[in-house]
């Protein structure tokens, strides 16, 4: 699985600016509508709110996995 390292700094991100952040997706609009269309599951569990914040307790273990559809995963990481 291909991972991302980001750091503490831009952790209590937006799902939205989050997803562009680490190249998953071009645009707010196409992550946007992939949120709302139920495309983005984080740590496995489905994601439908675009407003959702990612922040520490989210990273299990220093990592939480974005999956975009069915195929894509990549696993990110704190950056110490």
């Amino acid at each position: 699985m291909p991972s991302i390292a980001i750091s503490k700094e831009k952790l209590e991100i937006n799902i939205l600016d989050l997803l562009i952040e680490i190249n998953l997706v071009s645009s707010k609009s196409e992550a946007r509508r992939l949120v709302e269309q139920n495309g983005i599951s984080v740590n496995q569990t489905k994601e439908s709110d675009v407003n959702r914040i990612i922040d520490e307790p989210d990273f299990r273990d220093g990592f939480i996995v974005i999956q975009k559809g069915k195929k894509i995963f990549l696993k990110i990481k704190i950056e110490a």
